[in-house]
């Protein structure tokens, strides 16, 4: 025989002989408990239904182990827990399963012990039906006006996201707003159940949900009437109480021919809505003014009630092709009048004009 021949093969020997005595270095692993797994391990369930969990002890190298296993639910008044009698056996005996059943709103855990160890699995039952539970402060609110929500039942509202649709195409605009109450400016809109975005199930942390009030509410008439046609009927307008303060307030376009009462003369459509405020001391004023059409709208200021010779006080920096349209002006104290005209109606006359002023 080949000598060369010899060698390789004594050691591919020992090659063999080695490989035969390395050990599985899990095997020290195998059959020690290390955990209980429930899954799922988040459950969301409706009042009334019912979902299957699964069970199963792993030892540590993630294998399924043999053992008894129990669960029960932590709060039973919520979701009741029981063996899954129509479930198929498990023929290794390695997975047990058992059935959740919703009952009423509210948190609860699934509790699985088995070889000395627990997990749990937290359940949600959400309310039915599935709508806001609070209460409404009108469902014939005028435009303008202001809307409160409370949330007097499982829904509440997050302070700095929650939005308010109404007719299902408009965001009236939140002017307060706490864990509990809404105060929303109600926008020129159609009758429909308002859609709350982003609202809050206190005991589902982490989530946000898009529910509808079950109320129909029906924006009817305007908060302003025709007072804001005119200087001598012009309604007063809340201004921020101190600096880094804001305020809101919401018209549409009045039906007026009140051309007499705008600044801008013979080139502008008109009307003109106005609106008053009177101010202590000089005071820094930002207004800000947007609108849901490509109408061109301005917004300026006046410090008397004649428009040929007390206008744009501030001088003229809302009256622009922009949109929004804004200008700030260090207003001295007395009576002033914040005057927002449409100067063209472009493809239509917006529903919606929303003015902001900030301190």
């Amino acid at each position: 025989m080949n000598s060369r021949v010899v060698v390789r093969l004594c050691g591919l020997g020992a090659v063999l002989v080695l490989g035969a005595c390395k050990e599985n270095p899990t095997a020290d692993l195998a059959g020690n408990p290390q955990l209980v797994l429930i899954n799922p391990a988040s459950i969301f369930l409706s009042e009334g239904d019912s979902i299957n969990v699964t069970v199963k002890l792993l030892d540590e190298s993630g294998t399924a182990l043999q053992g008894a296993v129990q669960a029960t639910s932590t709060a039973p008044a919520i979701a009741s827990v029981a063996v899954a009698t129509e479930a198929l056996p498990d023929p290794t005996h390695t997975t047990s399963t058992f059935r959740v059943k919703a009952l009423v709103r509210g948190p609860a855990y699934v509790k699985a012990a088995g070889l000395g160890l627990t997990d749990s699995a937290r359940v949600h039952v959400l309310p039915v039906p599935f709508a806001f539970d609070g209460t409404l402060s009108s469902t014939t609110p005028k435009g303008g006006d202001t809307l409160t929500l409370t949330g007097a039942g499982a829904f509440g509202f997050d302070p700095d996201s929650t939005a308010v649709v109404f007719g299902r195409e408009v965001v009236g605009p939140v002017v307060a707003a706490t864990a509990t109450q809404l105060k929303v400016l109600v926008p020129f809109s159609s009758a429909d159940s308002l859609v709350l975005v982003r609202a809050v199930l206190s005991y589902v942390a982490g989530f946000r949900f898009t529910v509808l009030t079950p109320q129909i509410v029906t924006q009817t008439g305007d908060v302003y009437g025709i007072s804001d046609s005119a200087f001598s009927t012009a309604p007063t307008i809340a201004i921020p109480p101190a600096a880094g303060r804001s305020t809101v307030f919401l018209t549409n376009v009045g039906s007026a021919a009140n051309s007499t009462q705008c600044a801008e003369g013979a080139s502008s459509s008109g009307p003109c809505m106005l609106y008053k405020f009177t101010l202590s001391a000089a005071t820094d004023l930002t207004f800000t003014t947007d609108w849901d059409s490509n109408a061109d709208i301005d917004i300026y200021a006046c410090s008397g009630t004649n428009p040929a010779t007390d206008c744009f006080e501030e001088g003229g920096g809302g009256a622009t092709g922009d949109q929004p349209q804004t200008f700030t002006f260090t207003f001295p104290a007395g009576t002033h009048y914040l005057v927002i005209e449409q100067f063209d109606p472009g493809g239509g006359s917006p529903k919606n004009i929303v003015t902001t002023i900030e301190r």
